[in-house]
């Protein structure tokens, strides 16, 4: 498979296999879209609704067979431990107990995903990519296109709003949508720079900060420096590179999904709520 160069300095970099603090992220990512679509009136809110199992067949929800997370809250939301229990049975709300909120009630994004990340490796369980139809309403069977829409979902409630009240919302779900790409970025790196070392010569590093469930420094290829900073030949070694690192099934999808989350950093972007983020 072959890639214009200027999109695989653009995309290779966070292209990687998803980790267990990634996917913890994604869980708290979801929960702060579930705390925005909860602005919209009752019968509005597609997020937080989930089918039944039994009638998830053919990619569709048979006879509309949806059933809403009911919590504790006194608006009878659901909390993010609430939320994971609805989702997954076997993370029992009462036990599960990883959610950590600020003093402003809003939910700590990092604190929330590393207590995420050990409850997961106290029960020896992978972190997962959970079923969409687990979580939205609408017939949602592949990840990527639940990452769209959801995106597409804040941006619109981002649109209803009268007023400016709620947008610390909206930050914390774009700033937790950039520690997603930093830990896709962090978690593959090590394999990545031995790799390109190897195939490509001198390259540039880019320091990501420390991952906060080890501790581990996390790095990548910082490729538009290298490209920049290289020989005659640099461009050529770098596209050969990647067309053959990246050129397996596994890798194209975690491709697909780094897509997905500049789809909705685009989006952002588009109707005013960040600049532009890079990692």
């Amino acid at each position: 498979m072959k890639f214009p160069l200027l999109v695989t300095l653009l995309y290779f970099s966070t292209a990687v296999l998803a980790g267990g603090y990634q996917g913890c992220l994604e869980r708290v990512h979801l929960f702060q879209a579930y705390e925005i679509d909860g602005l919209m009136q009752h019968g509005d809110r597609i997020l937080g609704w989930g089918c039944n199992p039994k009638s998830w067949q053919n990619k569709k929800c048979q006879n509309d067979d949806w059933s809403e997370c009911k919590g504790s809250r006194t608006d009878g939301r659901c909390t993010f431990d609430e939320l994971m229990h609805f989702m997954e049975p076997g993370n029992k709300a009462n036990t599960w107990n990883a959610g950590v909120y600020q003093p402003n009630g809003r939910i700590d994004a990092e604190k929330t995903a590393v207590k995420c990340y050990q409850r997961y490796q106290a029960r020896k369980s992978p972190v997962k990519n959970f079923p969409p139809w687990k979580a939205i309403k609408g017939n949602v069977h592949e990840f990527n296109d639940y990452i769209r829409k959801v995106s597409d979902r804040v941006d619109f409630v981002y649109r209803k709003q009268i007023d400016s009240s709620n947008n610390d919302l909206f930050k914390d779900f774009d700033g937790t949508r950039d520690k997603i790409n930093k830990a896709r970025a962090g978690d593959h790196g090590k394999h990545l720079i031995d790799a390109a070392r190897k195939a490509v010569g001198l390259i540039y590093v880019q320091d990501l900060g420390k991952d906060p469930t080890t501790g581990e420094d996390m790095e990548t290829v910082d490729w538009a420096k290298t490209a920049q900073n290289g020989d005659k030949d640099i461009r050529s070694r770098i596209r050969n590179f990647l067309n053959g690192f990246y050129s397996n099934k596994a890798a194209r999808e975690h491709l697909a999904v780094f897509k997905s989350y500049k789809y909705g950093n685009d989006r952002a972007v588009t109707c005013g709520r960040r600049g532009m983020q890079h990692i």
